[in-house]
This record gives C-alpha cells, sequence and structure tokens, in this order.
C-alpha cells in the first residue's frame, strides 16, 4: 500500500480454481484492467506448480478481460536469501566454534526429467549457497556444504542415484562423523503437512530417537519449529523455516519484486 497506494490487493489459493475465480472477479468489480500475480509461499517457481498448473489457470481464468502480470519469482530477490541466512547464522552461533558441521540445504524434489524449476531455481539457489558458504568460512571447524531432496531421491524415483536425498544426506553425516548435521529447508517459508509429516517420515527416520507416531509438537508458530535428533556421535537439527522476526525479509522480498514490474514500465 506505501508503494501502490491505489492497488487492490487480495489473497487466493494457489492450488485452490474456485479461489482464484473468486479473486479474479473481485479485482474486475473494483475496476482493475492489470492484474499482477505473486506467488509469495514459494521462493522458486515450478512445473510442479506455477508454470504447468496456475498460470495457465489463471489466463483462463482472466480470459481477456484484463492484462495480466505474473511477477517474478521472490527467491530471486536478496531478502529472501537473508531470510534463510540469518536463521542459519543464529543456529550456526549456538553451537561450537570447533565443531565438525554438515549444512544440508534441503529442496522439496521433483520427479520430471526436465522441470523449469530446475533452470530458474539457479538463479535463487546459486547465491544462497554463496551466502551460506560465507557463514561457515568463519567458523573453525570443518564445515561442509550438501544440497539434498526430501522427496523423489530414492531409488524408486532415482534408480540411478543422481540426487542424495535428505535422508542420505544425515546418513552422511553419521558415517563420517560430523558432531552436527544442520538442515535448511530452503524451499519452504512456514511449516505445513509436507515438512512436518511427510517429509520428515522419510528423513529423520535416519534417527533411533524420531518416532514416527508421535506427535508434533509446535505451540508457537511464530518461531521456527526445531527439531533435535541423535544417532551416534551425531546431533541432527532441524532449524524450521523463517517465520516470526525472519518474515520481514519475504515481505521485502514480495515488495521488491513487485516493485521490479513498475520499475521496468517506468523505463
Amino acid at each position: 500500500k506505501e508503494h501502490f497506494p491505489d492497488a487492490e490487493i487480495c489473497h487466493a489459493r494457489f492450488a485452490s480454481e474456485e479461489s482464484l475465480e473468486e479473486s479474479v472477479e473481485k479485482l474486475l468489480e473494483a475496476g482493475c484492467q492489470t492484474i499482477i500475480y505473486q506467488c509469495f509461499c514459494n521462493p522458486v517457481y515450478t512445473d510442479f506448480e506455477e508454470y504447468a498448473v496456475t498460470f495457465p489457470l489463471l489466463h483462463r481464468i482472466v480470459g481477456g478481460r484484463a492484462k495480466l502480470v505474473f511477477a517474478d519469482q521472490p527467491g530471486n530477490q536478496a531478502p529472501m536469501r537473508r531470510a534463510f541466512t540469518e536463521l542459519a547464522a543464529d543456529r550456526l552461533e549456538q553451537l561450537p566454534g570447533d565443531a565438525s558441521i554438515l549444512l544440508i540445504l534441503s529442496r522439496h524434489g521433483h520427479p520430471f526429467r526436465k522441470e523449469t524449476g530446475d533452470s530458474r531455481g539457479v538463479l535463487y539457489r546459486q547465491e544462497l549457497e554463496k551466502d551460506m558458504r560465507t557463514l561457515l568460512e568463519k567458523r573453525s571447524g570443518k564445515c561442509v556444504l550438501v544440497w539434498a531432496d526430501d522427496e523423489y531421491a530414492d531409488e524408486y524415483w532415482d534408480r540411478r542415484g543422481r540426487k542424495m536425498s535428505t535422508l542420505d544426506a544425515y546418513r552422511k553425516a553419521m558415517k563420517e562423523g560430523y558432531d552436527y548435521a544442520l538442515e535448511i529447508p530452503t524451499d519452504f517459508i512456514a511449516e505445513n503437512t509436507d515438512l512436518m509429516i511427510l517429509h520428515a517420515m522419510k528423513k529423520f527416520t535416519a534417527f533411533h530417537d524420531y518416532d514416527i507416531y508421535e506427535p508434533v509438537v509446535y505451540p508457537d508458530w511464530e518461531k521456527p519449529l526445531e527439531r533435535v535428533f541423535h544417532n551416534g556421535t551425531t546431533t541432527a537439527i532441524y532449524a524450521g523455516c523463517p517465520v516470526g522476526k525472519y518474515r520481514k525479509h519475504i515481505v521485502e522480498a514480495i515488495r521488491d519484486s513487485l516493485l521490479e514490474i513498475r520499475d521496468a514500465r517506468d523505463t
């Protein structure tokens, strides 16, 4: 509202055709001649969601009744990366300086041979990795960074073993004797049933003290959901998502992505 005081703003659930239809009709009734779509919950746009589903669906719903603009993925904005690096930095500060750490940057993962999100994801992940490595360079202990997929990196989906699953990343930490395995789920800005339940069932089975049937205790959604497990000499720390004090960076990334559209129009 500060940058676009005359703009109409409404929320839609991008996976719901009914919700998108309701939002489009609301904007058209308000007299909007241009509709800008921005997905704030996915740092990287993918065929899994935006390119093959939401974008063509929204084109059909608008049906030429207004100009339709798709704002770029928020992961291209530096503040989005900052949300995750600050989360990681805060957790690293709590660990002994000389501890050996395997930093796991986890992704959702996908089953496709070719996925637009892979090529577009580089714009987000390459810079994020640089920022994370800068954090690790400040430490005195052995620190290694790996990328891992929560899903579709198992023997069924990835028979040639081209990907590393988050489960295998944790196993690597234990096998190689790291003191800590610290996971940052980089594709999510908040907790959800994927992370808390489904993905957890796939990757935390590496640890003896993980109980697949135990309820997930998360009383304060304004704080990252941290989960800690142990196996041998390795402590696994799932750092959670950038909620609460980190959310300001998410908002800045959304704002900057929208401002790019205004700046392009002005030039």
